[in-house]
C-alpha cells in the first residue's frame, strides 16, 4: 500500500465548510433584515442554536430552534442546497457547533450569522 494513501483518504473525507450560496452577505445585520423583510432569498432557513428557553424569550423573526444537542438528529431542510443561517448566544460556541454539524451532514450553504446580539431588529 502506498505510503500516502491513508493521508489521501483522509483528505478526501474531510468536509470543507463550502458556501455555495452566491448573493447577499447574510452575516451582515442590515442585509439580513432586508432579506427577511423582502423574502428575497428563496428557501432561507434561519436557525436559532440557543436553548429552547432562550428561543422562547425572543428570536429573529421566522427562526426555528435547533440547539447543538438536537442538530445531529433533525434536518432543517430536505435539500443540501438550502441556505441555512445560524446564530446563537453572545460569547458562546453553540452557533458554530450547529453550523459545523450541518456542514458535516452535507449542507452546502451554511452561513454563520454569529450572535443574537448582532440582530438590531425586533424579536419574535
Amino acid at each position: 500500500m502506498p505510503r500516502y494513501l491513508p493521508l489521501l483518504l483522509l483528505l478526501l473525507t474531510v468536509n470543507l465548510p463550502a458556501q455555495e450560496l452566491k448573493g447577499p452577505d447574510l452575516s451582515n445585520y442590515e442585509v439580513l433584515a432586508e432579506v427577511i423583510a423582502k423574502k428575497s432569498v428563496p428557501g432561507l432557513v434561519i436557525i436559532d442554536a440557543r436553548s429552547p428557553e432562550d428561543y422562547k424569550a425572543g428570536h429573529i423573526p421566522g427562526a426555528i430552534n435547533l440547539p447543538p444537542d438536537r442538530a445531529f438528529n433533525e434536518y432543517p431542510s430536505k435539500s443540501a442546497k438550502t441556505p441555512l443561517l445560524v446564530y446563537g448566544r453572545p460569547a458562546s460556541s453553540d452557533a458554530r457547533k450547529v453550523a459545523d454539524i450541518l456542514r458535516t451532514r452535507g449542507y452546502l450553504n451554511v452561513i454563520l450569522f454569529g450572535s443574537i446580539s448582532q440582530w438590531k431588529g425586533e424579536l419574535q
